[in-house]
């Protein structure tokens, strides 16, 4: 499935990874009230609104993958050695780093060099910070790139959306009231993250006309992670959290309707699309240091109810946001910066 679709003009790409980027800000404020809050208050459902809102995030981050790594051809070594440069010692770094804030009390007391190895041993497996989780999943789709462009380049369209429809197939199994209900079909190797990779590709590379119609979907989406989760958690009486799955159905319409208004859109704003381009490069290092930086602003009291939530979730955000791009632009110009900067 070859299409001669240029990435070189992708100021949109840039701008769909920058609003991408402050909607996993907006996720980390708004969940504490979404866990936190009584669900019959105004205050969780602006939270849930904001939150159901920006779903969209992580999907978006993997489609954008596999729209720009899965159009070009690698020699295996250098794709594996540049991703590895690009991704573990920035992941080593802060992982370190959130490892020291997280257990200071801790290093500061009474020291056990065996306690401590097994500590940090398993914070380096499995994640230092609830958001690194992610990056692990990233290393593992960059050791698939290489696989996946060769099957990619040889395959037709035929193929790619027999993939996707199996993908989808088995996003129905996660469904809890609907999987006793489905065949015990073993698909689990269509399932997971992987298929948004494929998609992204999949979603560059073809033609859909329109562009309204796709933020309206958009919309359409958001409403039913939104009714969606507020219902069932009234019904149980505890936040329920299906339709905040990133492999939820209403989150795969969700992020695919989002992809294809910003690839419709073409956006650019003259005097905008510098500093987009700019967050745009340093998007990966913002996502690694924005949850410290959010740990620090709860420090100060800077939350999302430091005025009414409507305000103070997006205020918050955006306050997170340039802080984190100041502290990875300094951090960048350090001696060897750029190679723990992400």
């Amino acid at each position: 499935m070859e299409k001669n679709i240029s990435i070189n003009n992708k100021i949109w790409i840039d701008y769909l990874r920058v609003v991408s980027t402050l909607a996993v800000i907006i996720i980390h404020v708004s969940a504490i009230g979404v866990m936190t809050l009584n669900i019959n208050t105004p205050d969780w459902l602006i939270a849930n609104f904001y939150d159901s809102l920006s779903r969209f995030c992580v999907p978006i981050f993997f489609m954008i993958s596999g729209a720009l790594l899965l159009n070009k051809d690698y020699e295996l070594k250098n794709f594996l050695r540049k991703r590895t440069i690009r991704i573990i010692p920035p992941l080593l770094f802060w992982s370190t780093v959130y490892f020291t804030f997280n257990n200071k009390k801790y290093l500061l007391g009474e020291f056990e060099f065996i306690a401590f190895l097994q500590k940090i041993t398993r914070s380096f497996l499995y994640g230092s910070e609830y958001h690194l989780h992610f990056v692990y999943i990233l290393l593992g789709f960059y050791l698939s790139v290489p696989i996946l462009r060769q099957w990619i380049k040889k395959s037709s369209t035929t193929y790619i959306v027999y993939f996707l429809s199996i993908w989808f197939f088995s996003i129905l199994y996660r469904i809890p009231s609907i999987v006793i209900y489905l065949p015990k079909i073993d698909i689990t190797n269509f399932s997971g993250y992987l298929g948004y990779m494929v998609l992204g590709h999949f979603l560059f590379n073809t033609n859909f006309k329109g562009k309204y119609r796709y933020l309206l979907l958009f919309m359409a989406s958001v409403g039913i992670t939104v009714l969606g989760t507020y219902y069932f958690s009234l019904r149980q009486g505890v936040f329920y959290e299906y339709f905040y799955d990133y492999l939820s159905i209403n989150i795969i319409i969700a992020s695919s309707s989002f992809f294809l208004f910003f690839k419709n859109k073409k956006i650019s704003v003259k005097g905008l699309d510098n500093i987009v381009s700019i967050i745009s490069k340093y998007s990966f290092g913002i996502y690694l240091v924005h949850a410290l930086v959010l740990k620090l602003l709860v420090n100060l009291n800077i939350d999302m109810f430091i005025v009414t939530p409507v305000l103070s979730i997006p205020i918050v955000s955006i306050l997170c946001l340039i802080i984190s791009l100041g502290v990875i632009v300094f951090v960048n110009k350090l001696p060897f910066g750029k190679y723990i900067s992400g």
